[in-house]
């Protein structure tokens, strides 16, 4: 059978980074990322990620790097390592990629480099999902390619000694590929764009992840190293977590609240996997989590997981359809449909709400959810 244990029922968007004080952006022109004895001189761009909603049931590519550049012609890379991206989680929310130290200065482009040789795209075709390929307008299948990334003159990135400063990319894949399903594989047009916003609206929904490093609870904050999306190594920058009296915690799948999830996360100790929704606000420079997972509780660490949509319900068997799995062993992978097993023993929670276990019986077709257990002997 499928997957069981512990079934979460629509799992909300998730977290991102902070910051420190403001000066003349040439202030920190004695700035070098690589050395720690000049990070005093530099200021952080967070880099974060979107989507806009659209055809693809899942659009996976390798993001190899993300480089910023000034006026005059400087560059910098802001991603420290190749990561693998499905843009479809990410209608909803923003994921932060990276959050680097950078020179001060103004930015006014950049590039995105994409590699889609192992690319994993589906689209939907009358109601079930299909395989497609990705080609240029020249009807080219796309391998390697980059974006450029252009700032206007009112959206340039700004960037002050001790600031950070948020850039959202935004791939809007509706927006930039024209879908042919009649073809097999279908086939998807891209314009290859991607929009670029410099401090967004405030109070975005953001999710942000990685490995703990430290826990102080007494400022009611934690410490993570940014490790985006599902990878399971490199370091991605330092990023700060703050938490409140009502952030919601599930700790190695035990629940808590407030500054008791700290002290729970303190004792899970440093390194453990950790996820968190909440807000940037940019007027405070400061991410607030309204949830928190961490240890077991992450998808994909201790537990499989699947995350998708409930299309048929039959007893205790779920069928989800459009599933993202989370192995423990593998990377993540697309799936059409995942067959669940679920019951007595399941427990059933609504972010917001994940003190009270609704039971079995609130699950219902049409759900979004995310379910961690134990994937059986198939692969579905």
């Amino acid at each position: 059978h499928g997957l069981l244990l512990l079934l979460a029922v629509l799992l909300t968007a998730c977290g991102g980074g902070a910051s420190t004080t403001s000066s003349d952006p040439t202030a920190g022109v004695g700035c070098d990322p690589d050395n720690a004895a000049t990070h005093d001189e530099c200021g952080t761009v967070i880099v974060g990620l979107t989507d806009a909603d659209g055809d693809f049931l899942n659009y996976t590519v390798d993001v190899l790097s993300i480089e910023l550049e000034t006026a005059n012609g400087r560059v910098v890379e802001t991603l420290p390592r190749a990561t693998r991206i499905n843009f479809t989680d990410y209608v909803d929310l923003t994921e932060v990629v990276s959050a680097r130290l950078i020179p001060p200065a103004t930015y006014v482009a950049g590039t995105i480099r994409l590699d889609y040789s192992n690319a994993e795209i589906y689209v939907e075709a009358n109601g079930d999902s299909k395989e497609a390929v990705v080609k240029d307008l020249e009807g080219n299948v796309l391998g390697q390619t980059e974006l450029k990334i252009h700032l206007s003159d009112r959206n340039q990135l700004r960037i002050f000694k001790g600031r950070a400063a948020l850039l959202q990319l935004d791939f809007d894949l509706a927006a930039s590929h024209t879908v042919d399903i009649v073809p097999s594989p279908a086939e998807a047009v891209t314009e290859q764009f991607i929009l670029a916003e410099v401090s967004p609206v405030d109070e975005k929904d953001i999710r942000v992840r990685g490995p703990l490093a430290n826990v102080n609870v007494d400022e009611m904050t934690y410490t993570i190293a940014l490790r985006p999306f599902h990878d399971r190594d490199g370091d991605f920058g330092r990023m700060r977590v703050h938490v409140t009296n009502d952030t919601e915690f599930e700790v190695n799948e035990e629940i808590y609240v407030g500054a008791e999830g700290l002290r729970a996360l303190a004792a899970a100790g440093t390194g453990t996997p950790t996820v968190a929704a909440g807000t940037l606000s940019l007027a405070e420079r400061r991410f607030t989590a309204t949830m928190v997972l961490a240890g077991s509780s992450v998808p994909g660490f201790g537990k499989d997981a699947v995350v998708g949509n409930v299309i048929k319900r039959d007893g205790n068997f779920l069928t989800v359809r459009g599933a993202t799995i989370v192995p423990m062993d593998r990377r993540a992978h697309f799936h059409d449909d995942v067959v669940v097993e679920i019951g007595p023993d399941t427990k059933v929670f609504r972010d917001g709400h994940r003190q009270l276990d609704l039971g079995t019986d609130a699950i219902s077709i049409g759900q979004r959810v995310t379910i961690r257990g134990v994937q059986g002997g198939t692969p579905t």
